[in-house]
C-alpha cells in the first residue's frame, strides 16, 4: 500500500516539502483522482512558495469532489494570493454550511486584516483559537497581528500561549524573540531566538535586529558576544541577511562590511527580477542624470543635497528626481523637488516598474541617494536601469554585487587602497565628499546655558549623535575626561529615555556622578543648530561617527573632535574638518583624541581660535560651497560618461580641485 494522506501531511508538517511532493505523485499513480491527495498537494505547493500551482491543485480537488471544508482552504489560497474580493463569497458559503466554524472565524479574520480592520481581525482570531484550541494558524495570526498594533503584552502572552501546544514552532520562538526586543528584555529575546536556532532556524537577521536595539538602548550587557556571533556567520561565508547598521555601529573593520555587502547584494538581487537589457548613454547635447531617493524631504539628504541640485550646469546637465519618500508638505521638500528639471513620483509601485520609468526617461547616470537605510527600495537600481549607476551620500558602506559602477567618496573617507572591499569603483572628490547648503539659517540669538539647563560655568562637551553611535569604549574615554576635569560636563543628545536612563547607570558605574550628564530633548532643527553655541566642544563616537551632525555643528561653530578609524563611517568627521582647514581636531587614536580634549580643555584661546575661524568658514571654506561641489560632481560624471562611450570599464579616479 502506498503512503496515506496522513503521511504527507506529516512529512509536510516536518519540513520534509520533497518527500511529500514524491508521496503525492505516487499516491495519485494509484488513485488518480483521489480529491484528498490534491488537496494536500496544494498544501505542499503553498509551503514551497508556488501559489499558482497549490491554487491549481486545490480546484481540482474541489471538481473531483473534496467536501465543504475546500471552500475554507481555497479561500485561504486567494488570501495568501491577496485576492480577498474572491476569498469573501468562499467564506461566507462555508459559514453558511457550518463547516469548520473556527476556521471560518480564522479567514474572517483574515479578511478583515485584508479590509485595513486589525482590531476586528483580533477578535476573530481569537474567537477561531476558543473554538479550537489547536488552530495554530489562528494563533499565529492573533500574536502576529497584536504585535503589529502595537499591543506588545497581549503578543507576548499570545506567542507563549502558542508555545505551550508547539514548544519546537520556529515561528513563534522568533516572534516572541521579536516583542521581548519590544518590551526592552533583551536577554529573553535572546533566549527565544537560541531556541529557535536549536530548532534549525536561521537567526542571523533576529540577532542583528536585537544588536541594534540593545544599541540604541545603549545596553552593552553582551554586546561583543552578540557581533562575534554575526562576524563568524560571515566569515564562514554563510548566506545571511541583516541590518547592516548593527555592524556599522560596533565594527570599525572594512572587510566585514565588504563581506556583507555581497551578502545583501545578493539578497536583493534574488528579489528583483530579471534586469533590463543594457543600453548605451545617450547621445544628446545633455547629460541626463536621475537622483533616486525616499528622502526628498524634512531629511538630512535633502537638506545636504538641495543646493546642488539647483546649482547643475543646466547647459550640461538635465536632472530629474525619482522620488519614492512621503510627502511630509515641509518647506524642505518643496524646495528640493523644486531644483530639478522634472520630477517622477515612484511612490509604491512595484520595483520593475520604477525600472522601466527610469529606463524610459533615458537616464544616462542614475545616483541612488539611499543605499541600504530605513526604507530604500535598492531592487530598482539591482534591475540595472540606466547604463551608469552611482553611489553617494545615503549609506556610508559598499552596497556590493554588481548593481553599482562608482562610488561618490574623498581621500579621506575611502582611500584607494580599500578598493578590494568595495564592489564600486571608487571616485575621489576635492575635499568631502559630503556636500554643505551655505542656505542654510545662521542662528541669530542663541539660547544661553540658563534656558537650557545648563551649568554656567561648566566646560560642556556635546555628544549629539545618536545613542546607537555611542560604544562603550568610547563612553568610558569621556568618563575618564570627566574624571579628569572636574569642571567638564557631558551633554547627551536624549535619544530615547531607554538611553537615557542607561547612560545615568554606565557614568555611575564608572564613579562619575548622574548631575555631570545633562541630556539634550530633540527640536527643531533651527533650535537644535542655535544651541551648539552653549557648548565648547562637540565629542565625536566611533566606530560610527557624526555625519550631518558634525556638519552641524562646524557650521554652528562648535569644534569637533574626533579620530580617523578604518571604515568610511568613522571618517566622515574628520573628513569635514580637513574640508574646512581643521586637521588639527583629527587624532589619529583613542589616545590621541583623549589627550586633544584635554588640551582643548586647558586653552579657551585655542578653542576661541577655533570657533572664529569655523565662524569665517561659512563663506570661505571649501565644505561650505555647494556651487564649487555641484561643479566638481558634474567633472566626476563627465568623466564616468567618457569612460564608457570610449569603452572602457568603470575605474577609480580623482576629481581634480577647481
Amino acid at each position: 500500500m502506498g503512503p496515506s494522506v496522513a503521511d504527507i501531511e506529516a512529512q509536510r508538517r516536518a519540513g520534509r516539502l520533497a518527500d511529500a511532493e514524491a508521496a503525492c505523485r505516487a499516491r495519485l499513480a494509484q488513485l488518480p483522482g483521489d480529491a484528498a491527495t490534491f488537496a494536500a498537494w496544494a498544501r505542499v505547493r503553498r509551503d514551497v512558495g508556488d501559489l499558482t500551482a497549490a491554487l491549481d491543485l486545490q480546484h481540482r480537488a474541489m471538481a473531483l469532489g473534496a467536501g465543504p471544508a475546500a471552500l475554507l482552504d481555497l479561500a485561504d489560497l486567494l488570501l495568501d494570493a491577496g485576492r480577498p474580493g474572491e476569498a469573501e463569497p468562499l467564506v461566507r458559503q462555508a459559514a453558511q454550511r457550518a463547516v469548520r466554524s473556527a476556521g471560518v472565524a480564522y479567514l474572517t479574520g483574515r479578511l478583515e486584516r485584508a479590509r485595513g480592520r486589525p482590531d476586528l481581525a483580533v477578535e476573530r482570531f481569537r474567537a477561531a483559537s476558543r473554538t479550537d484550541p489547536e488552530h495554530i494558524a489562528a494563533r499565529h495570526a492573533l500574536a502576529r497581528t497584536l504585535a503589529e498594533l502595537g499591543r506588545i503584552d497581549e503578543a507576548a502572552a499570545a506567542f507563549e500561549a502558542l508555545l505551550k501546544r508547539r514548544p519546537g514552532d520556529i515561528e513563534a520562538l522568533k516572534g516572541l524573540g521579536w516583542v521581548e526586543g519590544r518590551r526592552h528584555r533583551f536577554a529573553a529575546a535572546l533566549a527565544a531566538f537560541d531556541r529557535a536556532e536549536a530548532a534549525g532556524a536561521d537567526i542571523t537577521r533576529e540577532l542583528g535586529e536585537t544588536v541594534l536595539a540593545m544599541a540604541h538602548a545603549c545596553d552593552w550587557s553582551c554586546r561583543a558576544a552578540l557581533v562575534a556571533r554575526l562576524r563568524q556567520r560571515l566569515e564562514q561565508d554563510m548566506p545571511c541577511f541583516l541590518d547592516p547598521f548593527a555592524l556599522l555601529a560596533t565594527v570599525d573593520d572594512p572587510a566585514v562590511h565588504g563581506r556583507l555587502a555581497w551578502h545583501l547584494a545578493a539578497s536583493v538581487r534574488s528579489h528583483a527580477g530579471p534586469s533590463l537589457a543594457a543600453r548605451p548613454v545617450g547621445e544628446g547635447a545633455r547629460i541626463r542624470l536621475g537622483y533616486l531617493s525616499g528622502d526628498f524631504n524634512q531629511h538630512a539628504t535633502a537638506l545636504l543635497m538641495a543646493e546642488v541640485f539647483a546649482h547643475h550646469d543646466r547647459d550640461r546637465f538635465e536632472a530629474v528626481a525619482f522620488c519614492y519618500s512621503a510627502d511630509d508638505g515641509s518647506a524642505t521638500r518643496t524646495r528640493t523637488l523644486a531644483a530639478f528639471d522634472r520630477v517622477e513620483r515612484l511612490g509604491l509601485e512595484p520595483p520593475a516598474a520604477s525600472a522601466r520609468r527610469i529606463a524610459a526617461a533615458g537616464i544616462d547616470i542614475l545616483i541612488d541617494l539611499k543605499g541600504y537605510t530605513t526604507g530604500a527600495r535598492p531592487e530598482i537600481a539591482a534591475l540595472r536601469p540606466a547604463p551608469i549607476q552611482v553611489s553617494h551620500l545615503g549609506y556610508p558602506a559598499s552596497m556590493g554585487g554588481n548593481a553599482y559602477d562608482y562610488v561618490i567618496a574623498d581621500a579621506t573617507v575611502l582611500p584607494m587602497a580599500e578598493q578590494a572591499n568595495w564592489s564600486e569603483r571608487i571616485v575621489h572628490l576635492p575635499g568631502s565628499y559630503q556636500p554643505n547648503d551655505r542656505s542654510r539659517a545662521i542662528p541669530a540669538s542663541p539660547p544661553s546655558r540658563a534656558e537650557l539647563g545648563l551649568p554656567e560655568d561648566a566646560l560642556v562637551l556635546a555628544v549629539f549623535n545618536n545613542s546607537y553611535k555611542i560604544d562603550a569604549d568610547a563612553f568610558a574615554l569621556w568618563m575618564s575626561l570627566l574624571a579628569g576635569l572636574p569642571q567638564a560636563v557631558l551633554w547627551i543628545y536624549e535619544s530615547n529615555p531607554l538611553a537615557t536612563a542607561a547612560l545615568r547607570a554606565h557614568a555611575e558605574g564608572h564613579g562619575i556622578a548622574q548631575d555631570r550628564l545633562f541630556f539634550a530633548p530633540p527640536v527643531e532643527l533651527a533650535a537644535h543648530i542655535a544651541r551648539h553655541a552653549a557648548a565648547d566642544l562637540f565629542l565625536d563616537t566611533w566606530p560610527y561617527g557624526g555625519h550631518t551632525t558634525a556638519a552641524d555643528a562646524l557650521w554652528a561653530g562648535l569644534p569637533v573632535v574626533t579620530w580617523s578609524g578604518r571604515c568610511f563611517a568613522s571618517r566622515v568627521a574628520a573628513s569635514l574638518l580637513r574640508a574646512v582647514g581643521l586637521d588639527e581636531l583629527v587624532a589619529a587614536d583613542p589616545e590621541g583624541y583623549h589627550a586633544l580634549v584635554r588640551a582643548l580643555a586647558a586653552d579657551p584661546l585655542r578653542r576661541g581660535r577655533i570657533r572664529e575661524h569655523l565662524l569665517a568658514a561659512r563663506t570661505a571654506a571649501p565644505l561650505f560651497d555647494a556651487i564649487a561641489f555641484a561643479r566638481h560632481l558634474e567633472a566626476a560624471y563627465q568623466t564616468m560618461i567618457d569612460r564608457h562611450r570610449t569603452g572602457l570599464p568603470p575605474a577609480g579616479f580623482a576629481v581634480a580641485p577647481g
